[in-house]
């Protein structure tokens, strides 16, 4: 999933209610059932910094962990 697309209002940040609306569209395109509870928990540990967002530098972290020498490359690319 793009950052760009997750962040709807474009601010750069992706809050609770753009992260729950994406998982909500995810569950519904793959025919899962929704759980919030659990999307809050997720959004949870990829908050960094615990301010209730996700930033760009956040979602990096998320997609090409700096641990895995693979993931590296590939996000270089």
């Amino acid at each position: 999933m793009s950052f760009l697309k997750m962040d709807s209002n474009q601010n750069l940040q992706i809050e609770k209610e753009e992260w729950l609306s994406e998982a909500r569209l995810m569950a519904k395109a793959y025919n899962e059932s929704y759980d919030e509870a659990k999307e809050l928990k997720r959004l949870a540990r990829r908050d960094r910094n615990g301010d209730g967002i996700v930033t760009a530098d956040e979602f990096e972290q998320i997609q090409a962990p700096q641990s895995d020498p693979a993931a590296r490359l590939i996000s270089s690319f």
